[in-house]
């Protein structure tokens, strides 16, 4: 290590060449690092990359900041930055202390410079895999870019207020132009959710200051719109009138494709249209005429075992199968058949005003007439039921439940 003070670039491009800590300044030091050798690792060290470091006392500790590479930063570089050092000490300040604050408030800034559109994709990118419906990532993206980012897509995440929500709140939707949170308030409430969650995500990494959420409704928003209960009539899906349901199985089941098949599924499980539609083959287990759905892919997160009528477990082993997983695979085969399919199926069929879901509510109608025990109905449709325990419902209701589904399937193709 050299004692005395190095005023040239020549000097220091010699002490380059020597592997070491060579003093050039008053705390200036040329640090040369050896270089990493590929002809062996018996081979005698070189000098490598060079780079100047500042060494300073604070506190009785040793401390050093590295003031860059060499030669990019030169000589004269070098000591600039030493003598800034140096005067940082002398007005009492850690050198490599305020290097962190400045690289904090960069950070910062950076983070706050994010807009909400950012800040979004983010969110669905963290929880997309968790969401039980494969196509609820969809959903999200679609209704943001719809109903959100034509307004605050650009804008800074930070600076998103509560007047910023009210207008995409109330921004005119249909025809007639109407407000979005009185015209479609089942879709605006939703909408408002998501603002909530992605703000406070934003708030969580530090791309938001935190403070209340400008699209929280309980306690700020509901003090400015109405209930969505006041504004909003509750439209059920539009169910198959039980007296037209056999012959409608009947036609049915005279139709071929996937579409016809995942629509028979439906209707003798009872099961929701995703359900039937990402059913894959080894959740059936035909010995037993079960069909056992695991937690993540129910509505309610909770494993779900679908008792198999002699109606359910011969279309299972009618449907032919293929090298995907899916008993519906579509164009790809890790996904099913579309929703829409189902849809133009009904349309096919000309039954204007049934959904798919409708065919759940048709089995609770029909359970109802047929004096069905409400737990046992609900159950069959794995709607939550919080005042059974668990080993209850898996147990004995299955049991139950099989003799109940069987009812509804002989129903279903008129067999006495």
């Amino acid at each position: 290590m050299r004692s005395h003070k190095i005023s040239t670039k020549l000097e220091v491009d010699r002490l380059a060449r020597t592997i070491g800590r060579h003093r050039v300044d008053e705390g200036l030091y040329l640090f040369v690092n050896p270089a990493r050798r590929k002809d062996g690792v018996d081979a005698p060290p070189v000098a490598g990359p060079q780079s100047w470091i500042f060494r300073y006392m604070r506190h009785g500790r040793a401390r050093q900041a590295g003031l860059g590479p060499y030669p990019t930063v030169g000589l004269a570089e070098a000591r600039a930055r030493a003598d800034a050092a140096r005067r940082l000490l002398a007005d009492g300040k850690d050198p490599l202390d305020v290097r962190a604050a400045e690289r904090a408030e960069v950070a910062r800034k950076a983070a706050r410079a994010l807009t909400f559109k950012d800040v979004a994709a983010r969110y669905i990118a963290d929880h997309a895999a968790a969401w039980k419906n494969p196509k609820s990532e969809g959903q999200w993206k679609g209704s943001l870019e719809t109903y959100v980012h034509p307004f605050i897509g650009r804008t800074p995440v930070g600076q998103v207020d509560a007047a910023a929500v009210l207008e995409i709140l109330r921004q005119p939707v249909g025809k007639a132009a109407a407000a979005f949170w009185s015209e479609r308030t089942e879709t605006a409430s939703r909408i408002r959710g998501r603002i909530e969650l992605i703000l406070d995500y934003a708030v969580a990494h530090g791309h938001r200051d935190e403070g209340e959420n400008p699209a929280r409704w309980k306690g700020h928003l509901a003090h400015t719109l109405p209930a969505k209960n006041k504004v909003h009539k509750v439209v059920h899906h539009a169910a198959i009138r039980i007296d037209d349901l056999p012959g409608f199985v009947a036609e049915l089941k005279g139709r071929s494709g996937q579409a016809a098949r995942a629509m028979e599924l439906v209707i003798y499980t009872a099961a929701r249209a995703a359900e039937a539609l990402w059913a894959s083959w080894g959740e059936f287990d035909l010995d037993k005429m079960t069909w056992t759905l695991a937690a993540e892919r129910m509505k309610g997160g909770r494993e779900h075992v679908v008792p198999l009528s002699r109606q359910a477990a011969a279309l299972i082993k009618d449907i032919e199968r293929g090298e995907s997983v899916l008993l519906f695979p579509g164009n790809s085969p890790i996904r099913p058949i579309s929703h829409v399919s189902l849809q133009h199926l009904l349309a096919r069929m000309k039954r204007e005003g049934v959904t798919t879901h409708g065919m759940r509510a048709a089995f609770r109608t029909w359970a109802a007439r047929q004096g069905v025990a409400r737990d046992v109905a609900e159950l069959s449709l794995a709607h939550a039921q919080p005042g059974l325990e668990a080993a209850y419902q898996r147990d004995r209701l299955v049991e139950l439940r099989r003799t109940v589904m069987q009812s509804w399937c002989d129903y279903c193709t008129g067999k006495p």
